[in-house]
């Protein structure tokens, strides 16, 4: 990305978003990271699914209705979250699996990280180590990639995030409401 075009998405954030003190250098810089990983942590209604919603559309060009986006919760399966499978060939006995755009996407929205389960956090270990998942002797790659991981710990759906995992996160930010805080 350009520094014209990065200045000018800054500038554009700017305008829908506000940065608290604390947080807005990391926040303006994790976009320029290069396969990098932003857990932002906090309370509901702190601004993270808007942060990355704003970063997916300024510096990606998606729209709300096409983002790359994985709402993790505990019931869901890896091939619910990562992979479409044919059903019809499969009833046929034929195998046809795809990776979901948030494999493949230069820009990856993992919501509501803390509620994944153990096979979704593997696929993504893979995922943030190696740049590719591996499922069923079928290797589906990413290209370079930023990724905003948003979490809520104090959700009641909320479970420990493994450590492996976390080690693989460039940055974490605790978000903090910006009442009382002047600019």
């Amino acid at each position: 990305m350009s520094l014209k075009k990065y200045l000018k998405g800054i500038e554009e954030m700017e305008s829908w978003y506000t940065f608290s003190k604390e947080t807005e250098d990391i926040l303006k810089i994790m976009p320029l990271v290069r396969n990098g990983k932003l857990l932002l942590m906090g309370p509901y209604g702190y601004g993270k699914s808007l942060y990355a919603y704003l970063v997916g559309r300024i510096f990606f060009n998606y729209r709300a209705d096409n983002m790359p986006v994985a709402q993790l919760m505990d019931e869901l399966s890896v091939y619910d979250v990562l992979f479409n499978i044919d059903i019809p060939s499969l009833m046929k006995g034929e195998e046809k699996m795809e990776p979901r755009e948030i494999v493949s996407a230069p820009f990856k929205f993992i919501n509501e990280f803390q509620r994944g389960n153990y096979r979704v956090y593997n696929a993504l270990l893979g995922l943030f180590s190696e740049g590719f998942i591996t499922i069923r002797d079928m290797k589906f790659e990413t290209q370079d990639y930023f990724a905003v991981l948003d979490a809520n710990p104090m959700d009641s759906g909320s479970r420990e995030i493994p450590a492996a995992l976390l080690d693989r996160i460039t940055a974490s930010v605790n978000m903090r409401s910006l009442k009382g805080e002047e600019r």
